[in-house]
């Protein structure tokens, strides 16, 4: 009986122990989106950047661009690719860094909660070894009484 006590206590302690952790990670995240927004707010978006692109090769004095200006607008959109490239592959690596963390954290966790669970049922063997020791030299108890008194 004490041991469910215990290890409903136990459970809800981990339970509630991943609430408030999955609550923090949620947190975390949404301050992690909002810093990401602002960081890059005042780059020119992909989209942006070909709006001008497309916008001054439509212009009616598209011939009159010089190689330097085509050369200079490729420039751009080969930087802005690469930018995007970067952040992708960053964010990529990122997201596995923060997979392999977590990945250890249940490990450990889980670790963490077979030792309680073998600890219990150990708890519980020896509490019913022990009742069975009780019980056990009673009864040799009555059986010796039985022999005493089947003597006299």
């Amino acid at each position: 009986m004490l041991s469910c006590v215990i290890s409903s206590c136990n459970l809800t302690g981990v339970i509630h122990r991943y609430n408030n952790h999955m609550k923090a990670e949620d947190k975390a995240s949404a301050e992690v989106d909002d810093t990401e927004e602002s960081k890059y707010a005042s780059f020119m978006t992909m989209e942006e950047l070909l709006q001008t692109a497309e916008k001054q090769l439509e212009e009616p004095d598209v011939d009159d661009l010089s190689i330097t200006d085509l050369v200079h607008l490729e420039n751009q959109v080969e930087t802005a690719l690469t930018q995007t490239r970067f952040r992708k592959t960053h964010l990529l690596i990122e997201s596995i860094k923060n997979l392999h963390d977590k990945e250890k954290q249940l490990i450990d966790e889980n670790k963490v909660l077979e030792d309680e669970i073998g600890t219990i049922k150990n708890s519980e063997e020896n509490e019913m070894a022990m009742n069975l020791n009780n019980i056990a030299p009673t009864h040799m108890d009555c059986g010796q009484q039985r022999e005493t008194l089947n003597f006299l």
